[in-house]
């Protein structure tokens, strides 16, 4: 199964923290250390496969739909695959 997460670190209405320990679990049943990438808007967890990703944005509030809907990978990624 394919899981994508995104999160604002400031989002106050839904606390980041939430999204963490749910990736944090399915890297764990997975066996797996995530791989990270940073820059300077986000980090991006995956798993080794990339069937799991877990994108945690710098700024955004509750609204981080709007920036992960720009994602350019995520439409690939949903319907073709990691």
């Amino acid at each position: 199964m394919k899981i994508r997460v995104f999160h604002s670190v400031d989002d106050n209405v839904v606390p980041v923290r939430g999204s963490q320990d749910m990736f944090q679990a399915l890297m764990k049943a997975k066996g797996e250390t995530p791989k990270v990438v940073e820059d300077q808007r986000k980090i991006v967890y995956s798993s080794a496969d990339g069937s799991i990703k877990y994108t945690e944005y710098k700024k955004g509030g509750h609204n981080a739909w709007d920036r992960a809907l720009r994602e350019p990978d995520l439409l690939p990624w949903v319907f073709v695959g990691p």
